[in-house]
């Protein structure tokens, strides 16, 4: 499943146009995208007033987020909200496709995040079918298996160190650990 976004406020209708142009390539590829946020927060969300609502809508959405597999964010327009929403998948360890088309300003979307699951591509009209499959592509490769188990809080708070020191995320420290480890372990390299 894919959860899409993009910004809202003050876009063009040529720009949403765009937006769903990217959700049909996602479809024709085979993929659940949720994307409503997207168009109906255009119509509604930004002249609600009920903020039961708006909580109801904000909830629904981080559970969206937290069900999908990746991200596929529509990034020319610059937006805070669509920021802190890649913001949250990476921290999430979900792969976060970035699209942003030519000839607009490229765009500084969390450059520091350290992250190999950020992919920025930028595209034109007519090839955009042909990018979002490499981005599909590099964002299915990076999509990790879960794996939980506890830790001690001296363990913790020593990745809450690293992750800030280093702005590397706490799963992307082990992970890189444990890759490290296979790269050195010569009896694992025979396994292969």
């Amino acid at each position: 499943m894919i959860y899409f976004t993009a910004a809202t406020k003050g876009v063009s209708k040529d720009r949403f146009l765009v937006y769903k142009r990217i959700v049909e390539l996602l479809e024709e590829m085979g993929h659940k995208v949720i994307a409503e946020q997207v168009f109906n927060e255009a119509e509604d969300w930004q002249n609600m007033t009920d903020k039961k609502e708006i909580v109801k809508i904000q909830r629904q959405m981080s559970k969206w987020r937290k069900q999908s597999d990746m991200i596929v964010a529509e990034v020319s327009q610059a937006c805070v909200a669509v920021g802190q929403e890649i913001s949250t998948m990476l921290h999430l360890n979900k792969p976060v496709i970035a699209l942003y088309q030519e000839g607009m300003e490229r765009p500084c979307v969390l450059g520091d995040e350290g992250s190999d699951l950020l992919l920025l591509l930028s595209y034109t009209k007519s090839d955009l079918p042909k990018r979002l499959k490499e981005g599909i592509g590099y964002a299915s490769e990076r999509q990790d298996s879960r794996f939980n188990f506890f830790i001690s809080s001296k363990i913790g708070n020593y990745l809450d160190w690293i992750a800030k020191k280093r702005k590397v995320p706490r799963a992307v420290y082990l992970r890189r650990l444990i890759e490290t480890e296979m790269q050195e372990n010569e009896e694992y390299g025979q396994n292969e």
